[in-house]
């Protein structure tokens, strides 16, 4: 889903922090600075098979490491071009990060490093084979079923080890052994053939094995001893040109391989480190702080942390299981309108962020239904000037979003009111403007256009609504309730074309009146498939609840028409306030003659406007506010969102806003 509709919280990573006890307060002040840990918890130990557990991975990518280096470094002697800012550079960033790099190198190389490990291991079986078959030359000449008989009474087969190993072991086999002929070479090796009891086969294997004696496996073919010691050569050639072609391209591969020996040297430096604090675990002298931080904490944390030196601590991503506090994530635009969202209750960790289009919504909300050039002038200067008087501590992050809420629905409302011509109601007429100021869309300024206006922006918000809690539900696997707003959806549609036309006489698409006519039709089978969805999800109720999400939907429709009703009673109370202030000063001017009654009739109009307009505006806002909030927490969230998360409250030092001096 598109973040310009819904974002996703940030993601967050579960933090341990260990240090000694008496190092605590150390650790604390450092992570205050911070400012990103969201704490979870502060136990007095750490379990020791965690800390074995991060032994064993790092161990792993050490050795993966190693071997990566083993086929990428050009010679075993060669040295590491130095990198940019030397070692202690690379060495100063933070584990995790370098941990992580690691573990994408390894998992970048890790099925080239698999097929190397295979292939050398067929290697080393076919080239032990090759060289002890090599050595029985005067065999050569038999077929490999021959060498490799199992028979009811007799077998045979090859056997190898070292030629005195092979002499006692065959003298030791006694009246078994029918035949056998020995093959030895100038480096102590020996091949040797036996006949021998097939009753004595059981016995035999296992004590050769023993004694440490190879039984060749020879596959059981028609095919000479030469021939396939010929075969063998050939497939061990090929072998070491696949094996070769392979590490060419790790070279290839890992053209920096200085950067893999750092990582190498950073995992055996972190095995030392750990090495060190499993065993002051043994004495119990630690204390384990628990907790998560946001991804674009880790940095900041690990900066604070790594100079302490004797701090240990590790992280890892959130399971899908867990539920971490949760950071929204927002471009400035929106991030004002968390304060709604929260409001409403926080997104889950694993939920959708309806900031972006609950703040679309609520701005336009809020500026129809104030909808004056002034009053949002006035709504903007009034949160600049007055709000932080009203709070105990501005710089809280809070009331800056709130602030600049205000400040963005106090804009909403200005550009509303320039195009619907109203500044303090309709004030410019009475100082001829209305030729400047007048209304700019016209739909604004009337009333039967502005509900018509309204009701639209309703349909089509909740509908919005609707087609998130669809999509919602096909992300959860339930297609039933997916199925269901389709169905309401084509009931929805095409029921409006055939009403309009058969009780308003509007056709609003370009076709016949006989096809607008037969719109009733697909409608009836958008509500046929309501009510089937319905009844899978609740059972025989579902046969009568299709009712109530039509009839629900009329009404959350015809809701909006507050957006036209909260509107016109602004303009037409700051209308009706002007009309006031007019009576009271020609009342005035036309009981006192001259310039004293113009005078005392100005100043009392003056008087009679700000103390009615201020309240207008008091209550205009204030009535914007609930209605938009209202709108947003009844016809809209509900259909699509949830809540129910936890925000995330990181633990960092605060500044207080406001300080009292005294001198003594």
């Amino acid at each position: 889903m598109s973040a310009l509709l819904l974002s996703s919280p940030e993601r967050m990573y579960r933090v341990r922090v260990v240090a000694p006890k008496w190092r605590a307060d150390e650790v604390l002040a450092a992570l205050q600075r911070a400012g990103t840990l969201h704490v979870k918890g502060i136990e007095a130990a750490l379990e020791k098979p965690a800390v074995e557990m991060r032994i064993r991975e790092i161990e792993g990518l050490a050795k993966a490491l190693d071997e990566i280096l083993s086929r990428a470094m050009p010679s075993p002697a060669a040295q590491p071009p130095v990198p940019p800012g030397g070692l202690e550079t690379i060495l100063s960033r933070p584990f995790e990060e370098l941990k992580s790099r690691a573990a994408e190198l390894a998992a970048e190389f890790k099925e080239r490093l698999d097929r190397i490990s295979a292939l050398e291991g067929e290697l080393r079986e076919l080239e032990g084979l090759h060289a002890h078959l090599a050595r029985a030359r005067g065999l050569l000449g038999l077929k490999l079923r021959d060498l490799s008989y199992e028979g009811e009474y007799l077998f045979s087969m090859l056997i190898a080890a070292k030629a005195e190993t092979l002499s006692g072991v065959l003298d030791g086999l006694g009246g078994d052994l029918l035949l056998h002929e020995s093959f030895e070479d100038p480096e102590g090796g020996a091949t040797a053939y036996i006949l021998a009891k097939a009753s004595a086969r059981w016995r035999l294997l296992p004590e050769l094995e023993a004694k440490g004696v190879e039984i060749l496996r020879l596959p059981k073919e028609d095919l000479s001893a030469g021939d396939f010691l010929l075969r063998l050569g050939e497939r061990i050639e090929a072998l070491r040109r696949e094996i070769s072609k392979i590490e060419e391209e790790f070279k290839a591969l890992v053209p920096d391989w200085s950067e893999a020996l750092i990582l190498k040297s950073a995992m055996a430096w972190e095995l030392d480190r750990l090495s060190v604090l499993a065993r002051a675990l043994e004495t119990g002298h630690l204390t384990a702080i628990e907790g998560w931080i946001p991804e674009s904490g880790l940095r900041a944390t690990s900066g604070e942390l790594e100079p302490l030196g004797y701090a240990y601590y590790d992280y890892e991503e959130a399971d899908p299981g867990e539920e971490p506090p949760t950071k929204l994530r927002n471009w400035i635009g929106t991030r004002p309108f968390e304060v709604i969202i929260n409001f409403f209750g926080t997104p889950k960790y694993t939920e959708w962020d309806p900031t972006p289009i609950t703040a679309y919504s609520f701005a336009i909300f809020y500026g129809m239904m104030l909808g004056d050039f002034i009053y949002g002038l006035g709504l903007i200067l009034a949160a600049e000037l007055l709000l932080e008087k009203l709070v105990d501590d501005p710089s809280a992050e809070g009331f800056k979003l709130f602030r600049n809420l205000l400040y963005i629905c106090g804009g909403t409302a200005m550009a509303f009111g320039i195009l619907a011509g109203s500044y303090l109601g309709d004030a410019y007429e009475f100082f001829g403007l209305r030729g400047v100021l007048g209304p700019i869309v016209r739909q604004l300024s009337e009333p039967f256009s502005l509900i018509v206006v309204s009701l639209g922006i309703g349909l089509i918000h909740v509908n919005v609504a609707h087609a998130l809690s669809a999509v919602r539900g096909i992300r959860e696997g339930d297609r039933a309730f997916a199925i269901g707003k389709a169905g309401l959806f084509t009931a929805e549609l095409f029921g409006i074309i055939y009403i309009m036309h058969k009780f308003f006489d509007i056709k609003l698409l370009p076709f016949s009146a006989d096809l607008h006519s037969q719109m009733i039709y697909p409608a009836l089978i958008g509500i046929a498939i309501l009510a089937a969805s319905l009844i899978k999800q609740n059972g025989g109720l579902g046969g009568m609840l299709w009712i109530f999400e039509l009839t629900g939907l009329m009404g959350d429709v015809l809701s909006y028409s507050r957006l036209a009703g909260v509107g016109m009673a602004s303009f037409f109370l700051a209308s009706a306030f002007n009309q006031m202030a007019a009576m009271a000063f020609k009342g005035i001017s036309g009981a006192i003659p001259g310039i004293a009654g113009v005078a005392l009739g100005t100043a009392l109009s003056i008087l009679v406007a700000s103390f009615a307009h201020l309240l207008n505006l008091a209550l205009s806002c204030l009535g914007a506010f609930i209605h938009s909030m209202r709108l947003c927490f009844v016809e809209f969230l509900p259909k699509f969102y949830n809540g129910g998360g936890r925000p995330y409250s990181p633990f960092k030092a605060k500044l207080s806003g406001a300080a009292t001096l005294t001198r003594g």
